[in-house]
């Protein structure tokens, strides 16, 4: 059982938030590279899934989340043009958004 917060971002910085977690992606649309900022009030490993429409993964790391807010810089690159679902799960939590890709 898991929590899934998720929304769909068309604007150029959209945002989740859910309890003590929120995460942000952008720009967005992205010329293929973007940003991650998430907050947490509680720090632990999480994993940064980023999916495509067919449902594959695609990129796949674990991260150290600290209390406060982190930023994943740009290393999320070489995508090609279309929507992906970015997820970050940590503990019983999902967070998810969406972000299109245009080059």
């Amino acid at each position: 059982w898991s929590e899934v917060v998720s929304a769909v971002m068309s604007a150029s910085r959209g945002s989740i938030i859910g309890g003590d977690f929120s995460l942000i992606v952008y720009p967005n649309p992205s010329r293929g590279a973007f940003r991650i900022e998430y907050e947490s009030g509680e720090g632990g490993l999480a994993v940064l899934r980023v999916y495509d429409m067919g449902g594959r993964v695609v990129h796949e790391e674990e991260i150290e989340v600290e209390v406060g807010r982190q930023v994943i810089g740009e290393r999320i690159g070489g995508l090609g043009s279309g929507v992906y679902l970015v997820e970050v799960l940590q503990g019983s939590r999902r967070y998810q958004a969406r972000v299109q890709v245009v080059e």
